[in-house]
């Protein structure tokens, strides 16, 4: 530009562009000198003009100068949770893109850039939504959720065909994916602080074993051969095997929450009947608690209409804790009367595997109580019901060789009453009036082996009365909830109590602390919507073996290698890490494997590195095995272990496919 400005001033002067006709310029000699003059001042007031300019230009930020690709891509009219596009779309690159593209195991060339919709995951993530830069849009719904942030979506028809294992860290919009779709493997991965993640084809098997790279899983699981240790004897020293669980039972799905490992939630669907059109239920079944005696759950159902609202009798089932199947005891309904006088609320079980049953009797006003031995009965005890008889809250619980149960009227200045089952004879244990006690809605649980009360006020508050004592949680539903959308349970006395509540389609609850039953360990939402028919009956059930120990533990080592080249900040990706191992989870519970789920014990780095070629092919006993890929002088070699093979302690494993 300043050479060009030269010229110009040169042959302004050497008289090129002068007046057009050369005697003017020659005749006019004062003229023409003064216009001269005042023609350079303008070229030179022009040079310094342009010299400016070119230097603001250079040092003025490319993409406020020019209408760049990254400037144009608008991420907020992103409608699905995740938005990718072609890296050639987005002038974005830094140190951590460039060693995922380049490492040996990333597809070249595909990797793309992915805006996550963070918002739109917490608002609704029943379901996975990716836009394609191609315009379509792939869905996946959720199989499983843990409280960390942990998201698992499968598709339902082709269950090992499309799947996506999602860790999002909602605080500092981090976000860590391993995806199978169609046949191909990907992973998404935040690289540094910006709006834009990053996903990458991987390939499914690596051969070249020099390399080191994040951590990745087998996830065939229909290939696993595990004993069945449930079905040993209980003095087998094999049968080492405890789960706590408490699950959430609808008309079609089971939620289970298996709290001793980071609440990690799965979504399982009701098996259908014999006829694969058909559910096995259409409305909810009415469902005890779990038997001590044969670890199955007994419910009622009204098979014959599917409504109760009317029925002439009720079906028998057992549903099986271990591997959650249903069973029809077709011998033994319960058909001592029908929806008229015969509505049921609550059951429970308690000594010598005694089934009891409390239903409402529309006609009469007063509680039935029905039990199953080898056949039902009808009890001659009968209390009367004031108020509404349709939003009655009926609650039992089995304590220490007693069976409890209560009555809550529906109205504000009715009666709430506890009854106790000893020697044989039913009576009134507690009595209360709601105009001093202000008792909306209920349930009933234990503590230490006493009987303790949750309840909410008709401000929303949670409340516990405990041996004659009442006691403020200081939470807020912030719900108007119905009544009979609250219950508790006690999930052993290690893990304490959860309450849970049901508001619309949405269900929330609490993790108490074991030591107190006041604390507040948790609160959390299930991200699964639980329409409910007609019944509107909500469960929450507790699910416990009688097994001796817990889940197995698994310690993580990392090699300096790995520390070194792939991962020089080992806390950053801990997120990672749990992940892992709660996908393998996840395919255990889904398979009813619970024997094999592990939960994570610590994080080291090993640092020996004289023993690196002492790898040994060690396993355990698990086909889903952990983490992360070191350099191997040996494919075949999968890992190493300073521990011994019952307790499930890795350092790094072997590559396999997700």
């Amino acid at each position: 530009m300043l050479k060009e400005t030269d010229s110009i001033i040169k042959k302004y002067n050497n008289g090129t562009y002068g007046s057009i006709d050369g005697n003017l310029w020659r005749n006019t000699q004062n003229l023409t000198s003064n216009r001269a003059c005042r023609n350079q001042l303008v070229f030179l007031l022009l040079l310094l003009f342009t010299s400016a300019f070119c230097i603001l230009f250079a040092v003025y930020p490319l993409k406020q100068r020019l209408p760049n690709n990254l400037k144009e891509i608008d991420p907020s009219t992103c409608q699905t949770h995740i938005c990718l596009y072609p890296t050639s779309d987005i002038s974005l690159t830094n140190t951590q893109i460039s060693l995922l593209e380049s490492h040996p195991s990333t597809i070249t060339d595909s990797s793309m850039f992915a805006f996550v919709n963070f918002e739109y995951f917490q608002q609704s993530p029943s379901s996975l939504s990716i836009t394609h830069p191609e315009g379509m849009i792939i869905t996946l719904p959720l199989k499983s959720y843990g409280n960390d942030g942990l998201y698992y979506f499968q598709d339902n028809i082709e269950p090992q065909q499309d799947r996506f294992l999602i860790s999002i860290d909602f605080e500092n919009n981090i976000i860590e994916g391993f995806a199978s779709c169609q046949g191909q493997k990907f992973e998404l991965h935040s690289v540094g602080d910006t709006q834009f993640h990053l996903m990458i084809e991987k390939n499914w098997l690596q051969d070249n074993t020099n390399w080191c790279g994040i951590g990745d899983i087998n996830t065939q699981y229909d290939l696993i051969d595990i004993d069945d240790k449930l079905n040993t004897d209980d003095d087998d020293d094999d049968a080492t095997f405890q789960r706590n669980i408490a699950i959430w039972l609808s008309a079609n799905n089971i939620i289970t929450n298996h709290v001793e490992l980071d609440a990690l939630l799965i979504n399982k669907e009701i098996s259908p009947s014999s006829d694969e059109n058909d559910n096995l239920f259409v409305v909810e079944p009415l469902c005890s608690d779990q038997s001590q005696y044969d670890s199955k759950v007994y419910c009622l159902y009204p098979s014959s209409t599917n409504s109760w609202q009317q029925f002439d009798d009720l079906s028998f089932y057992t549903f099986n804790g271990v591997d959650f199947e249903w069973t029809e005891l077709s011998d033994y309904p319960l058909d001592l009367a029908d929806s008229t006088i015969n509505l049921p609320k609550n059951m429970c079980i308690i000594t010598d595997n005694e089934i009891y049953t409390f239903s409402v009797n529309p006609i009469d006003a007063m509680v039935n109580i029905y039990s199953y031995t080898t056949s039902w009965r009808l009890h001659h005890y009968t209390p009367l019901i004031n108020g509404d008889i349709d939003k009655v809250e009926i609650d039992s619980v089995f304590i220490d060789d007693i069976l409890y149960f209560s009555i809550n009227e529906y109205d504000a200045s009715g009666i709430y009453t506890v009854y106790h089952y000893t020697d044989d004879i039913f009576s009134v244990f507690d009595t209360k009036l709601k105009s001093e006690v202000p008792i909306y809605s209920h349930c009933l649980t234990s503590y230490n082996d006493q009987l303790l009360t949750f309840y909410v006020d008709y401000g929303h508050n949670i409340w516990a009365y405990y041996d004659g004592l009442t006691y403020n949680l200081d939470f807020n539903i912030a719900n108007d909830i119905d009544v009979n959308q609250f219950e508790c349970i006690s999930i052993s006395a290690e893990l304490g109590n959860i309450i849970s509540w049901k508001y619309e389609s949405n269900v929330y609850y609490l993790q108490l602390s074991p030591n107190d039953f006041q604390t507040i360990l948790s609160y959390s939402t299930i991200p699964w919507n639980m329409e409910s028919s007609e019944a509107n009956i909500f469960q929450l059930i507790s699910l416990t073996n009688s097994f001796s120990n817990d889940y197995k533990t698994v310690s993580v080592y990392y090699s300096p290698d790995i520390t070194s080249n792939y991962l020089p900040d080992v806390t950053s990706v801990t997120m990672d890490i749990e992940s892992l191992i709660s996908l393998s989870n996840i395919f255990y519970s889904l398979n009813n494997r619970y024997e094999s789920m592990m939960k994570l014990e610590t994080i080291a780095i090993y640092q020996d590195n004289d023993n690196i070629d002492t790898f040994t092919s060690y396993e355990g006993e698990s086909q889903i095995n952990i983490l992360l890929v070191d350099t191997m002088s040996d494919d075949e070699e999968i890992g190493y272990s300073q521990c011994d093979s019952d307790d499930q302690s890795f350092a790094v494993v072997s590559y396999t496919a997700f």
